[in-house]
């Protein structure tokens, strides 16, 4: 798949509305601290981030909820598919391995509908489902720039 390709599909996802915007903001900092715990209680935690990573886990956290707040403000597919190449690429040139986004991922959807209303959660799984299932692709993007 091509990144016009990806572009294109991630042009069709529904940009949420500002309640929903406000909602994952309003729970953004308890989600990241719960990711972070969770993860580093993974007995494989440095299998998925490479040895002495951590904190650079942490900051990607930290980093990708805000991405995602002001995305969701601000949908740009361009932007979105761009990012998340770009994101993929450097972490894994730290050691990070492919494992660790559908980890990470995963637990991002957990939080989101522990956390968000159904609606709220509705409006925003899709781009997380997104990256997941595009996963491959945007990886394989991000290795041939």
């Amino acid at each position: 798949m091509t990144r016009e390709e990806l572009i294109e599909q991630a042009g069709a996802l529904t940009q949420p509305g500002a309640a929903h915007v406000r909602e994952y903001e309003a729970c953004r900092e308890i989600m990241v601290a719960e990711l972070n715990r969770l993860m580093n209680g993974r007995p494989d935690i440095e299998q998925l981030i490479g040895a002495g990573n951590f904190d650079m886990m942490c900051d990607n956290h930290q980093h990708h909820a805000l991405f995602m707040g002001s995305l969701l403000i601000d949908y740009k597919p361009e932007a979105f598919v761009n990012t998340v190449i770009w994101v993929l690429k450097s972490y894994r040139a730290h050691g990070f391995s492919l494992r660790y986004w559908d980890v990470q991922l995963e637990a991002w959807l957990g939080l989101l509908q522990r956390h968000l209303s159904a609606e709220a959660y509705a409006a925003i799984h899709p781009f997380y489902a997104f990256i997941l299932s595009h996963q491959p692709h945007l990886a394989r993007l991000g290795d041939s720039s």
